[in-house]
């Protein structure tokens, strides 16, 4: 018998069966140096009583990412430049946030009378920004108590749903 192998009368190189590096053999006697056969029937039969069944679910293997309903929205941006609104018109979902950041060298007193979407967010310095929730549709127009030129017009869309 050949040391460090796992040989037996009639068997399978177990080694190599597993690993699939080796097409498995079998032998025709114990001590022989005679070429081996391959043992096709005895890999059948020898995953055939195995019975391997699925394994059983991991928690470790549940997904690391997981969807919702809706993809979160980012709020949209009206953006306070040289005293005016960039985009000076835009549209919002009611119940949806707009985010307003003051990029001028100078404060803005941004607020809108337009019921039932009133607001007033008093003076927003320098590099400052700040965000409105719409409860109503319509149209709300904004205006700067500082600057009568800074105007916005918001489209505020019923909810599609």
């Amino acid at each position: 018998m050949t040391t460090g192998t796992n040989w037996r009368p009639g068997g399978v190189w177990l080694l190599s069966l597993l690993a699939g590096c080796v097409a498995p053999t079998t032998s025709a006697r114990e001590g022989s140096t005679e070429p081996a056969e391959p043992a096709a029937v005895a890999a059948v039969s020898l995953a055939a009583d195995l019975e391997l069944a699925p394994p059983a679910p991991s928690p470790l293997l549940e997904p690391a990412i997981q969807f919702v309903s809706e993809p979160p929205t980012l709020a949209p941006v009206t953006h306070v430049i040289g005293s005016a609104h960039e985009p000076a018109t835009i549209d919002v979902a009611v119940g949806q946030q707009l985010r307003f950041v003051n990029h001028d060298a100078i404060c803005h007193g941004l607020f809108s009378s337009s019921a039932p979407n009133t607001f007033d967010l008093g003076f927003l310095r320098p590099g400052a920004g700040a965000t409105v929730s719409f409860a109503h549709p319509g149209v709300v127009h904004v205006y700067c108590s500082l600057h009568e030129h800074c105007q916005l017009t918001i489209r505020v869309a019923a909810d599609p749903r």
